[in-house]
């Protein structure tokens, strides 16, 4: 297989730290070429294809593909709501690019890259890390590393989630407001929270706005990670995997022979180039539910 000479080695590196506080990780190597697919998660067709050596690194050549693709067909860059990828793709140069370029809400998963604290003495495996919202003054506002925003009571201690209010585009400003007063309960470090975060609410309760573009950015996105919103988003992402079947079972790239960069690019191309001219057969034939379809024929038209 390593007789190849345009193909070389990727590898892919995973870690972490077990529930008894070992670090642990992974690394996994392959020899051959990189697949990079852009698609219509509701069509379930490919719009962008690109083929690399193994070792390309996938996060600066998804910038590239979206710059290109969006550059060549803008009308795609106003049609897509939103852009799902895997942790794999975690980068916050990425996540600016999609929405200060497009405004195109990205919805990838947030990889655990915070290691500071799991080195200090005492940690626990299991609590969740948090750090200082605004680090500048003593607030008592804290984040996660998938962006949850939480209140820390400064007279019982008690850590709750603030509710999240929606994103104000105009403002590129996440919007929260204090749980306590959401649900009309009483909390007695409210005078305290307030006078650290310099506001007078009233009765409302303290609103808290986040302007992403001031924040990191990994982290901090126009639709919360975990929201009800970014879950549905980023379901449609399953779309991908069923593509990436097709390729590697109906056209037979899970186990192949080619050798050499131009042939790979040129069975790929020809590939997609099949998936999308059965797709518009179909729709031609008036069976756009069908145009997923690679084991239906679309009809010729007779005269």
């Amino acid at each position: 297989m390593t007789s190849d000479p345009d193909a070389d080695w990727g590898h892919h590196k995973t870690s972490g730290v077990d529930a008894n506080g070992k670090a642990w990780s992974k690394v996994k190597s392959w020899f051959g070429y990189g697949l990079h697919v852009i698609a219509d998660t509701h069509y379930e067709l490919p719009v962008a294809v690109v083929v690399t050596c193994a070792s390309a690194s996938e996060s600066p050549t998804l910038r590239q593909m979206i710059g290109e693709l969006f550059t060549e067909q803008p009308v795609l860059a106003e049609r897509c709501e939103d852009f799902s990828a895997d942790r794999g793709l975690d980068a916050g140069e990425t996540k600016a690019l999609l929405w200060d370029t497009y405004r195109i809400r990205p919805l990838i998963d947030t990889r655990e890259l915070w290691r500071a604290e799991k080195q200090e003495p005492g940690f626990d495996p299991s609590s969740t890390i948090t750090r200082p919202l605004f680090p500048d003054r003593a607030d008592t506002l804290v984040h996660t590393e998938m962006g949850h925003v939480r209140c820390c009571c400064p007279q019982t201690g008690e850590v709750r989630d603030l509710v999240f209010q929606g994103f104000e585009a105009d403002r590129d400003t996440l919007k929260y407001r204090c749980p306590a007063a959401y649900v009309g309960s009483v909390c007695p470090g409210a005078e305290t929270c307030h006078a650290a975060g310099d506001v007078h609410p009233g009765a409302y309760g303290r609103i808290v706005r986040i302007k992403i573009t001031e924040q990191d950015r990994r982290i901090f996105v126009p639709t919360p990670h975990g929201s009800p919103s970014w879950h549905r988003g980023y379901n449609r992402r399953t779309a991908l995997e069923r593509i990436n079947n097709r390729i590697d079972n109906s056209f037979g790239f899970e186990h192949h022979f080619i050798r050499g960069m131009d042939k790979m690019k040129l069975r790929v191309g020809l590939a997609f180039a099949v998936m999308l001219a059965m797709a518009l057969g179909h729709i031609k034939q008036g069976r756009a539910h069908q145009m997923r379809s690679l084991v239906q024929t679309p009809r010729q038209a007779s005269g």
